[in-house]
């Protein structure tokens, strides 16, 4: 996982995406695909998927990351919130404006309860919310 940071670091996301991938087949074999490592696994490959404008894959996957991030840790938690972010940004390429609305209200929300008022990655979800 830490070298597919470096690859998602240098945008190198067809790489990222084939060390994700591993990595996430090596969790599901030891731990299944609830278990909460297994999704934080599947989360990056969402961004990822993301980063690669496959919308629709990185959707459908980070949504379901996010029920079970609320299964395993509540709404409040960190690696939620940033898959928050990715299914955010996906709505905005390919969402209704209903959802759009909806998911930008949710992503500020959690974003100003997670997150102090003057720090990057609250100004990064606000400036999301400008567009």
């Amino acid at each position: 996982m830490q070298l597919a940071d470096v690859c998602i670091a240098s945008q190198e996301y067809e790489k990222a995406l084939e060390l994700v991938e591993s990595a996430y087949e090596i969790m599901f074999s030891l731990f299944g695909a609830e278990d909460p490592d297994s999704v934080n696994v599947s989360s990056r490959k969402s961004t990822i998927l993301y980063h690669l404008g496959r919308y629709d894959e990185a959707l459908s996957l980070g949504m379901r990351n996010i029920e079970l991030y609320d299964k395993f840790s509540g709404k409040l938690n960190y690696l939620r919130l940033e898959q928050l972010v990715t299914v955010y940004k996906c709505y905005l390429k390919v969402g209704s404006p209903e959802q759009i609305k909806d998911m930008r209200d949710n992503v500020l929300t959690i974003g100003e309860q997670l997150l102090s008022k003057d720090s990057k990655q609250l100004k990064e979800i606000t400036d999301l919310n400008k567009d």
